[in-house]
């Protein structure tokens, strides 16, 4: 989240009204919503009591498996 200057809002925002969403292995997800002049991407555990954020990473594309 530093390096991309990501604020924990926008993470939580991500989190709770995805544009696009899916689950990985283990139970993880994967959260997608615009962002800025691209996308913000957020993997994080919601099996856990209090919801454990693993990565925040801004991506300039959306995910192939949303584009079809």
């Amino acid at each position: 989240m530093r390096r991309d200057k990501v604020a924990e809002a926008d993470a939580e925002k991500c989190i709770g009204s995805p544009e696009f969403e899916r689950a990985q292995a283990g139970g993880i997800m994967e959260a997608w919503t615009t962002y800025r002049e691209g996308f913000l991407k957020v993997v994080y555990d919601p099996l856990r009591s209090n919801t454990f954020v693993i990565t925040v990473t801004v991506k300039k594309k959306s995910p192939d498996w949303a584009r079809s």
